[in-house]
């Protein structure tokens, strides 16, 4: 059986492999004294055959295309075989939500030192992986990450505003082309156009307090 042309045909067959080696096996307990082939090699083989496509899993990106069909094709193999460990299927689920995790946490890293071009391709990918997994794992609480890293760079951004550091952080930002297809330009903008408002208050502020001391230096020449 293939990886990767699994079908109802190949289930079939190995379901009809199976039931015929379990009744040659009873034919041969009570009628015969000859060796058979045990429905046990069966499942054996299938076991194998899931465990490689876990494996291959496993070695994906979580947005990898591939790993839908694979997931749903272990599946349909756990379900049509029930001597067969069904709690595979909930491991390789807790690896993919672990990966997802592992996004998050890379994404915030990226952010924080300002790597854009890193963290677009975090947050791509787990944006990806909303339609990737979506049969597989809750799609609301991928969809929730996603939104968590939004929300983060608006926040770290907001942040560095307040303490007027981050002009050219800013401008990288508008030149990473593939992070507006997450964080709207319109966002980064208005961002930009309230560091720029922020950035003249303070030299204004500035130069208030510049204009006093020179008042109060004249006066006290005077």
């Amino acid at each position: 059986m293939s990886q990767t042309s699994l079908n109802d045909e190949d289930i079939r067959q190995y379901q009809i492999c199976i039931d015929h080696a379990k009744l040659a096996k009873e034919v041969q307990e009570n009628h015969l004294g000859i060796e058979v082939i045990s429905s046990t090699a069966f499942i054996e083989d299938l076991n194998r055959q899931v465990d490689l496509m876990l494996l291959d899993v496993r070695e994906k990106d979580v947005d990898d295309i591939s790993i839908r069909m694979s997931l749903e094709k272990i599946k349909t193999i756990l379900n049509a075989f029930p001597d067969l460990d069904s709690k595979k299927l909930d491991n390789i689920c807790q690896v993919l939500l672990e990966k997802l995790d592992s996004l998050v946490v890379s994404f915030k890293k990226s952010i924080s030192s300002n790597k854009f071009d890193e963290a677009a391709s975090h947050i791509t990918k787990l944006y990806r992986a909303i339609d990737v997994l979506q049969d597989h794992l809750d799609r609301e609480e991928i969809k929730a990450k996603y939104v968590q890293l939004k929300e983060y760079f608006l926040h770290h951004v907001n942040d560095c505003l307040g303490k007027l550091k981050c002009v050219c952080m800013l401008e990288n930002a508008k030149n990473t082309f593939d992070l507006q297809s997450h964080i709207f330009e319109e966002e980064i903008n208005k961002l930009y156009e309230n560091l720029l408002s922020n950035i003249m208050i303070y030299f204004e502020e500035i130069i208030k307090r510049i204009n006093v001391e020179l008042e109060n230096e004249n006066s006290f020449h005077v």
